[in-house]
């Protein structure tokens, strides 16, 4: 008996060891890569997109936060020039650095005491609407408000004609649904520039009805 029971456990046995063996399927997972932002792209950047930078243009931002709202406005610009740099779209939505940005601008212009320095400021101005119309779109009313920047706090620099054209986007586009801001310095040049034969009647005609259509 106890022969029998030996031998029926070493059956069991080699059973086993012949039995075909399950493996376990290896998968291997393929990480997909994220491709390389183009230049376009790096211009418009988001902290999202910034992978391990991100935590350096977040802090960066914070920190120009603060000393913007206290008015710390050259405080501010080497941090905003940082996060600017690193993630020009911040979040992708709010438009915190380029607003920040033209106010930065703005007082470093007045701050100014020479023409050349003057401007640079204006030239870093105009370009950083050029960069917000590219990154945001709605060009007609960027247009609109980099018109009223112009004719308000640069209009020493920047020619007649520059910010006409950029009222003239504006209006051509929206028509009576003009910003209510750009409604004054737009008549206003209009005005001036008959008065000095600097535009044709037919044109300001023109826009002096789209004006007036506006504020009905």
């Amino acid at each position: 008996l106890n022969f029998k029971l030996l031998t029926f456990y070493l059956l069991i046995a080699l059973f086993v060891a012949c039995a075909p063996q399950t493996t376990k399927e290896v998968v291997e997972v393929v990480k997909e890569s994220t491709p390389p932002l183009t230049a376009e792209e790096k211009m418009c950047r988001t902290f999202s997109q910034l992978g391990n930078r991100s935590e350096e243009a977040l802090t960066a931002f914070v920190l120009y936060k603060d000393q913007f709202k206290m008015g710390n406005f050259e405080e501010a610009y080497p941090l905003w020039k940082q996060a600017f740099s690193l993630a020009p779209k911040a979040d992708g939505r709010k438009t915190y650095h380029y607003d920040d940005g033209v106010k930065i601008y703005a007082h470093m212009f007045n701050k100014s005491t020479s023409e050349e320095e003057k401007s640079m400021w204006v030239d870093s101005v105009k370009y950083l609407y050029q960069r917000r119309k590219m990154c945001y779109g709605d060009e007609a009313v960027l247009s609109a408000r980099e018109g009223f920047d112009m004719y308000y706090t640069f209009k020493k620099l920047v020619s007649d004609g520059y910010i006409l054209d950029l009222f003239k986007v504006a209006s051509d586009s929206l028509g009576q649904e003009i910003p209510y801001y750009a409604i004054n310095p737009f008549s206003a040049m209009l005005v001036n520039m008959m008065g000095n034969k600097s535009i044709e009647s037919s044109v300001a005609s023109k826009y002096a009805l789209i004006l007036l259509d506006a504020i009905e």
